[in-house]
């Protein structure tokens, strides 16, 4: 008998099979996929991109866990990149998309938070 046999196992839950909140309102959580609706529940009620902030955050933890200046600076860095060159071609695709819909959404919730 090995190890991990006597570890008792939960089956995974329907709703923890999804990606992220956007996935489960029926559209790709990925960039580069179109998308087919403006998902405003869930962090998207706060954040336009809970995505890109994830990320950051997760590059920032690291870099104080491993103590690294470089990936520290990167962070801002990488946001600033995000911001001005991925964000701001993503939002003009949407504007085509969804028109006035996605117009309303951006007035209502920020980029950041």
């Amino acid at each position: 008998m090995d190890t991990w046999s006597a570890v008792p196992r939960r089956r995974p839950r329907p709703e923890r099979r999804r990606i992220c909140h956007a996935e489960a309102r029926g559209t790709d959580p990925i960039p580069f996929n179109p998308s087919t609706r403006i998902v405003a529940h869930g962090l998207y009620r706060f954040t336009r991109n809970p995505m890109y902030i994830g990320f950051a955050l997760w590059t920032l933890g690291l870099a104080i866990l491993v103590d690294s200046a470089w990936m520290l600076l990167a962070v801002p860095i990488g946001l600033v990149l995000i911001d001005r060159i991925v964000i701001t071609r993503e939002e003009r695709y949407r504007e085509r998309k969804f028109g006035k819909e996605y117009l309303n959404y951006k007035r209502r919730v920020r980029r950041w938070i």
